[in-house]
């Protein structure tokens, strides 16, 4: 059996193996687009509970209730919820301190604007004539043309085959990061982490557009 075909077989083992909590790492690494199908409504089923850490993001939109996402050192958040609306949360918190960021900043420049003119004017001088010059100046972007590329879409089978060389290179480095010769060396261990990382951040864009690119075919 090879690799994948053993991993597939662990995994229904255990999910029918009748106990209650299961623990997942990684689970849908060396899966190809059918077998994770089959596993994700295998765990839908199943009535115990589930602790997994995963990259995969549409894995944790099927399976996940709750996500406990680690960033940083000491940085932890809890959210009731799929992986997608945590990500949505995420972004809007983000997005609601960066505007109260840029208000605080346009507030500060206002206010030191308005303290450098004082100081600037001059006895008889009047602030329209300040910069008269700098305003007639023409924008330089204006009158320029954008061109806006539209990607063709590309069909399933061209997506399904780049996952499929893109999952065995992440099953590949992570063998690699198991050998005794880079687990032992650091900074070839943290370099292999970081492609991995890269490689299933990649994967995971791949599988987002296979699905659409699937949606967008059906008749």
């Amino acid at each position: 059996m090879s690799g994948g075909e053993k991993g597939r077989l662990a995994l229904a083992k255990l999910i029918y193996s009748g106990v209650n909590v299961l623990l997942l790492d990684e689970p849908t690494n060396h899966l190809d687009i059918p077998s994770r199908e089959s596993l994700e409504e295998a765990l839908e089923a199943y009535e115990g509970t589930i602790i997994t850490i995963s990259h995969d993001r549409f894995f944790l939109d099927r399976v996940a209730t709750q996500i406990l996402a680690l960033d940083g050192p000491g940085k932890v958040e809890h959210y009731n919820g799929d992986y997608t609306e945590y990500h949505d949360w995420q972004a809007s918190q983000s997005e609601t301190t960066a505007v109260a960021r840029a208000h605080a900043g346009s507030e500060s420049a206002k206010s030191a604007s308005a303290d450098g003119s004082k100081r600037r004017l001059k006895p008889g001088q009047t602030k329209s004539g300040t910069g008269s010059k700098r305003a007639e100046q023409p924008s330089s972007s204006a009158g320029s043309k954008r061109v806006k590329i539209v990607k063709k879409p590309r069909d399933p089978e061209t997506i399904e085959a780049e996952i499929s060389r893109l999952e065995k290179r992440v099953a590949d480095l992570s063998n690699d990061m198991t050998r005794p010769e880079i687990a032992r060396d650091i900074t070839r261990l943290v370099s292999v982490n970081d492609e991995y990382e890269r490689a299933q951040a990649q994967l995971a864009v791949l599988l987002e557009e296979w699905e659409r690119a699937e949606t967008a075919a059906r008749p």
